[in-house]
């Protein structure tokens, strides 16, 4: 589709208690999703956090009333994790379903075929029964809370901070890490969708981000 997006830039934003703010960006496109850049910036210094928030969405950590009150994040910009969850989970679900109703449809169009006397049956164009191989999404957690982003890194064992980071980029970078698994584990279904195009209905079309995310 002409109006899915190929680029999209997401700012994780937590505001400290230093009056200073912390902002990690990740850039996704349908290749490629990749931390591209770390700022802690006092809150004062306005126009410089307008220009980095501008154009993109927003993940917030914690309480940014003060920043949305500024209008230094615009709120229709900013977009939930537990949404971008939602929506993976029961789009993985109606994938798989699309899935089991066209196996049943394969088995019945094939049963009905070899039903047909086997000198009629030449007449007709030739029905196999298909064997695919299983679509394989991802297993999706139903909610987490990337404000205890290390504590899910930790439990799922992966590394949840790196050697030399200042302390007050800690949580907005493991909140970005996370957020950019979660990124490349949506664009993983999306290939295994594409490439399972069994399982996909009329109105579907690879996206880099899920649909709550770019409405």
């Amino acid at each position: 589709m002409s109006n899915v997006p190929e680029y999209a830039s997401i700012a994780v934003i937590q505001c400290l208690s230093s009056n200073e703010v912390a902002i990690e960006v990740i850039s996704i496109t349908s290749d490629t999703c990749e931390l591209s850049g770390a700022w802690v910036i006092r809150e004062s210094e306005k126009e410089k956090i307008n220009q980095i928030t501008d154009k993109r969405l927003i993940v917030t950590l914690g309480n940014c009333d003060a920043l949305i009150k500024e209008e230094l994040i615009l709120k229709n910009s900013i977009v939930e994790l537990n949404d971008f969850l939602d929506e993976a989970n029961s789009t993985a679900h109606k994938s798989l379903e699309l899935f089991q109703e066209y196996l049943k449809e394969n088995d019945r169009a094939y049963s009905e075929y070899m039903a047909i006397k086997p000198t009629e049956r030449k007449l007709l164009p030739k029905v196999i029964r298909k064997q695919p191989i299983d679509p394989d999404f991802q297993s999706w957690p139903k909610k987490v809370d990337l404000t205890k982003a290390k504590a899910y890194l930790d439990s799922s064992g992966r590394a949840s901070s790196i050697t030399g980071t200042p302390e007050s980029m800690e949580g907005v970078l493991t909140a970005a890490r996370l957020l950019k698994i979660f990124l490349e584990m949506w664009r993983s279904d999306e290939q295994e969708r594409l490439e399972k195009i069994y399982a996909l209905d009329s109105d579907w079309f690879a996206s880099i981000l899920p649909k709550c995310w770019l409405n």
